[in-house]
């Protein structure tokens, strides 16, 4: 217990403050709160649906937008002008050996088809 005056600390016997001489009145306690001031009751929310409505459109397949891009191609990577060089080796490869090829069956099969038809006429007589 303290002195109301000057704060001191008050021993238990006395109706005077030991310090400056003030006179020492019981202190009443305050009254305990009760149940209602410590617990009070929730405040009355009005009612409001759980689930909101969702709007139908909600769950579709949003629209999706492809960038697009302004900038220059760049200049290829050596490993990739090798790559194209040989590609093109390949293609000049078996594009010539190919056309000779197809230009000898040709050739082949247009004499081949006139020597049969020389033979065919000439054996039969047309009258």
């Amino acid at each position: 217990m303290f002195c109301s005056k000057c704060g001191s600390r008050l021993n238990g016997g006395g109706n005077f403050c030991q310090i400056c001489g003030e006179k020492i009145t019981a202190v009443t306690p305050a009254p305990a709160p009760t149940t209602a001031e410590l617990y009070p009751e929730p405040p009355i929310i009005p009612d409001v649906p759980v689930i909101p409505e969702v709007p139908a459109d909600m769950f579709s397949e949003p629209e999706v937008f492809e960038p697009v891009y302004d900038f220059p191609e760049p200049p290829p990577t050596p490993a990739e002008e090798k790559m194209r060089r040989e590609a093109e080796k390949e293609k000049q490869y078996f594009g010539k050996p190919a056309l000779i090829f197809s230009l000898i069956v040709i050739g082949f099969l247009s004499i081949s088809t006139g020597v049969f038809a020389m033979l065919y006429f000439n054996a039969v007589q047309i009258t």
